[in-house]
């Protein structure tokens, strides 16, 4: 389900800076997952967190951290995904892959690898990013993946099941400390 976008894909983006990379404000995750007949399921997190080794940024997502405001279907989820088993989602970019905003707004892509359900595939991150007045970086980030390749069994209640195809987003505001 949307669940992989823990991931946060947007983990990328906080190599946006040069030095240590925090968040401020409130990071935000978002997959979203089709079903038939315009059935549309969103699950989302603010739990994000990140780590710079250096030359890789890691961002991790606790896969309990994903709600999609019905309880039930969050449970539904949490099984499919075995949360228990596999607790957490992340994404690890080359902080040397990621153009930086410094002379203006910018429009890219990267690669990252992302691991959801113990399984790990490349996964192809595109981002803008844009620096404010106040020297905070803004980075919008989104992907695609198929949770089959990870894994997982497209979740079906009732006979509706959601297509494998989830995309993710992620909503940041980075600062240098």
């Amino acid at each position: 389900m949307t669940i992989h976008t823990k991931i946060a894909s947007l983990f990328l983006t906080f190599s946006m800076l040069s030095g240590e990379v925090v968040s401020e404000g409130t990071p935000h995750l978002e997959a979203l997952a089709k079903g038939p007949a315009g059935l549309n399921i969103t699950a989302s997190s603010s739990d994000l967190r990140f780590s710079d080794a250096g030359s890789v940024i890691t961002v991790t997502v606790p896969i309990d951290s994903l709600k999609s405001g019905i309880g039930l279907r969050d449970k539904h989820m949490l099984k499919a995904l075995e949360s228990v088993k596999f607790d957490t989602t992340k994404i690890v970019i080359n902080d040397s892959d990621v153009k930086r905003p410094s002379d203006g707004p910018v429009t890219s892509s990267t690669t990252g690898k992302l691991t959801l359900h113990g399984v790990t595939h490349d996964v192809r991150v595109a981002y803008d990013a844009s620096q404010s007045a106040t020297g905070l970086i803004d980075v919008k980030a989104k992907f695609s993946i198929d949770i089959t390749d990870y894994g997982i069994a497209p979740p079906s209640y009732l006979g509706v099941s959601v297509k494998p195809q989830v995309d993710v987003s992620v909503d940041l505001h980075l600062a240098s400390h």
